[in-house]
């Protein structure tokens, strides 16, 4: 209850949505709700356990997302991650690595959205929102700079690159993959 309206669990509100979203939308709702901590894959899969998969609409989509995230991975926290991930599987890249924690000397220096950790190669999926104004310009400069100090190659995607340019974007990577793969 909520000021006196009864609502339900956020467990509950994800299997009840699985029937009536489209699956980039409840992949969003549910990357949502593991981002901001109010549950885990785990448990929702548990809750779809218990309140029975079979002839549940939009189970089948829940439980393939869920074995998505339930590998250990941070989740996508937003559809530019997840489009940007989407597209390199679909070209038959590795599976990076989301949201990896970079450290460098014991200090946190980044978290790029997609990572090779083994290769050094960080993508971030940069939008204009988050990486405009001359604070968060400096910044970027600053963690570019310690990243290439450290060995990190760091490729960096527009909005426009994933919609307009999809094949630049894989062409990118993998040359960068292949790159860094036959380096001594």
């Amino acid at each position: 209850m909520i000021d006196g309206i009864p609502v339900t669990g956020i467990v509950l509100t994800l299997v009840q949505l699985a029937s009536s979203l489209q699956p980039d939308l409840l992949a969003a709702t549910l990357d949502s709700a593991l981002v901001q901590g109010l549950t885990r894959a785990d448990r929702v899969l548990d809750g779809l356990d218990l309140l029975g998969r079979r002839g549940r609409r939009g189970a089948p989509v829940l439980v393939a997302l869920l074995g998505e995230r339930i590998d250990g991975q941070r989740p996508p926290t937003n559809r530019f991650e997840r489009r940007l991930e989407s597209q390199l599987l679909r070209a038959g890249l590795p599976v990076p690595a989301r949201q990896f924690e970079i450290v460098i000397d014991g200090h946190f220096v980044a978290r790029p959205d997609l990572a090779y950790p083994d290769l050094l190669v960080a993508i971030e999926a940069d939008s204009y929102r988050w990486h405009s104004g001359r604070s968060a310009w400096e910044h970027d400069l600053d963690r570019r700079t310690e990243l290439a100090a450290a060995g990190w190659l760091v490729l960096h995607f527009s909005w426009r690159d994933l919609v307009e340019r999809p094949q630049f974007v894989v062409t990118q990577v993998e040359r960068t993959i292949q790159i860094r793969n036959c380096a001594p």
